[in-house]
């Protein structure tokens, strides 16, 4: 079941990652295109595949670097929720870097989770619902509806949720039913428990 469980994760993320990835780069080849362009996707292009080769050959170090990664972007999620207009104006000049930082996390986290399924499960779903959170929290506060206020950058966020939300999941029960699975104690054969044999009677001394 968990290896099961853990195909569907990957090919999930791995046809999401795909069409989001060549969306992305397709956009900045356009706007700003040529050079600038591509250093635009090698910044996050590069480390995204550096994080990946991690996970996957040093999962151990991978889990406290990429735990350490998903507090940093949960952190930019809260502090847009603090500085909503900033955020935005900010995001309006340079793109959509909140989106692009949870992408570029969500991949490596998925490739973990082929060797971690409960820490990168885990993680997927903090980094899918910490933008529901932060909107909520924003419409609770008046900054979605403030004055000037543009779209937050969180909204744009959202389309990405259901997908993280839905992977995190499917890790998380692969991990965890793989653990209850070890918990299960042996069975014994019943000639076994009183002293006996399975294929004779119990000796007597």
């Amino acid at each position: 079941m968990r290896k099961n469980l853990q195909i569907v994760a990957l090919s999930l993320m791995g046809a999401l990652g795909l069409f989001i990835g060549l969306f992305i780069i397709g956009e900045t080849m356009s706007d700003p295109g040529g050079w600038q362009g591509v250093g635009l996707v090698a910044l996050w292009l590069v480390p995204l595949l550096v994080v990946v080769a991690i996970a996957w050959l040093r999962p151990e170090w991978a889990k406290w670097l990429l735990a350490a990664l998903t507090a940093g972007v949960t952190g930019l999620l809260l502090w847009s929720v603090l500085a909503p207009q900033p955020w935005s104006d900010f995001e309006n000049r340079n793109g959509p870097i909140l989106a692009i930082a949870v992408f570029a996390l969500a991949i490596p986290l998925t490739v973990l989770g082929w060797r971690q399924p409960v820490p990168a499960g885990s993680m997927l779903l903090v980094l899918g619902l910490t933008p529901v959170a932060s909107l909520l929290l924003l419409a609770a506060t008046g900054g979605v509806h403030r004055d000037g206020a543009g779209i937050p950058p969180q909204a744009g966020l959202v389309v990405l949720t259901v997908p993280l939300v839905l992977v995190g999941a499917l890790l998380l029960v692969a991990g965890l039913s793989d653990r209850g699975a070890k918990r299960l104690p042996p069975t014994t054969p019943p000639a076994a428990r009183v002293g006996g044999s399975a294929t004779g009677p119990p000796k007597v001394a």
